[in-house]
């Protein structure tokens, strides 16, 4: 039987259920005390064809540049986002910190010549065509890489507790992703360039960082 079979999706529900909670695959969508939620998943792994799948990873460094690069024109973001200063109040005193330590009326640094971390996460969905379309990348709004590695646990035990028959085909179920670990590795590496750029201009680290 087909594992999207209605007589198998409640045992495969039941079973998911009992998982997440079990892996923490859990968070809270409301202020204590609430129970605890299971976080957005599917039932079972999406296939993607490997090829595309490499396609997809190649291209994920390409648009990484791509947002640095945006990211560091300061003046033309200012430019582009103004309209949305009236009607959001975020976005405005985003601006506002960036032009005073952007601006040509602020601070005048550079951005492009100091350390800095990007922390994305693109988003692509299957199209009619057989094609993956790019929805959206996000550059703060990076939820659940920590529970991640976690989530691929969950699918690799669905396929081998509940669909045997469907793994064969993928040999080993799922392979490791435990982005949360590469970002932490990621933010100590800035946090150590961060201090290593602060010692050579011999001016004093903000917050409470230890030399």
């Amino acid at each position: 039987r087909s594992p999207s079979s209605p007589s198998r999706l409640p045992a495969l529900a039941d079973a998911a259920r009992v998982e997440a909670y079990r892996l923490g695959l859990v968070f809270f969508n409301k202020p204590l005390p609430v129970p605890a939620e299971i976080a957005p998943m599917t039932l079972l792994p999406s296939p993607v064809p490997l090829r595309q799948m490499e396609e997809l990873r190649h291209l994920a460094p390409i648009f990484s540049r791509l947002m640095d690069r945006v990211a560091c024109d300061v003046a033309w973001l200012a430019e582009r986002l103004a309209p949305l200063r009236p009607v959001d109040a975020w976005t405005a005193r985003l601006l506002d910190v960036a032009e005073e330590v952007y601006g040509i009326n602020g601070a005048g640094k550079d951005p492009r010549s100091e350390t800095r971390l990007l922390l994305t996460r693109q988003d692509y969905l299957p199209h009619s065509d057989g094609r993956y379309l790019q929805v959206e990348i996000n550059t703060i709004a990076v939820a659940f890489a920590g529970i991640t590695d976690q989530l691929a646990k969950l699918h690799t035990n669905m396929l081998r507790a509940h669909c045997p028959e469907l793994t064969p085909a993928h040999g080993r179920p799922l392979p490791d992703n435990a982005p949360g670990a590469d970002y932490a590795r990621a933010l100590a590496a800035a946090h150590e360039a961060y201090l290593a750029d602060v010692r050579s201009s011999g001016a004093k680290p903000a917050g409470n960082s230890e030399f």
